[in-house]
């Protein structure tokens, strides 16, 4: 009973640490919820255009990832800031242009010169609080939440149609609360812990086994 109750107070710190630890990890999510409420955009609308641009389970959590981008309509992830950027300082030395960067995926050849440089345009909060500019700009043009989302991705009336439809998709899930990045990491961590105390307890009753056999021998 004793191992247990110094168990249990354990397990709950580390679940604690773990959501903090999570905000880490949500860099895009959390920023864009931010910026959704500075620049009055719906409830996770930002945040869902980012799943839409860049969603992918990394660490075992579903995300929008930062480090991403697109190079002549070719999706690449990398796993840090730096890789991204040496991809990236080739793909514009070789004239490749038609490149989308980062979280919101702007592209480079239409929004590159609103930035001071490549590393402002590929830092997160640079990145999300252009885009939450952008769509909002949009919106006082065209009066409509649909249409600025659709003129976010495109002007052609076809792949407006089809973004359009991929954003409401995520949107509908992100308010369901089913990309809580804070509980997909505590879910995980708890399978890991609880694994770790099964294996940590079938450790012991071997042992304890052990030491009886040998008592009784």
């Amino acid at each position: 009973m004793i191992f247990y109750s110094i168990l249990i107070p354990l397990l709950f710190n580390l679940i604690v640490l773990s959501d903090i630890n999570a905000q880490k990890l949500d860099d895009c999510y959390n920023i864009a919820s931010k910026v959704e409420k500075e620049f009055k955009i719906p409830n996770k609308l930002l945040s869902s255009i980012s799943f839409t641009e860049t969603g992918i389970t990394k660490n075992g959590i579903y995300q929008p990832w930062p480090w991403s981008l697109n190079v002549n309509g070719k999706a690449i992830f990398f796993d840090s800031k730096r890789e991204m950027l040496n991809y990236l300082d080739k793909a514009i030395y070789e004239k490749k242009k038609n490149i989308d960067i980062g979280c919101m995926q702007l592209n480079y050849r239409y929004h590159g010169s609103m930035f001071r440089n490549l590393e402002d345009m590929t830092d997160p909060e640079e990145n999300i609080y252009y885009a939450g500019k952008f769509l909002k700009k949009l919106f006082l043009k065209h009066k409509s939440w649909n249409l600025a989302v659709s003129r976010y991705h495109s002007s052609n009336p076809i792949r407006m149609k089809v973004y359009l439809k991929k954003v409401h998709e995520h949107w509908k899930k992100n308010r369901e609360g089913k990309y809580n990045q804070a509980l997909q990491h505590t879910k995980i961590f708890k399978q890991k812990e609880i694994s770790k105390v099964k294996s940590q307890t079938d450790l012991k009753i071997i042992y304890f086994k052990k030491i009886l056999q040998e008592e009784n021998s």
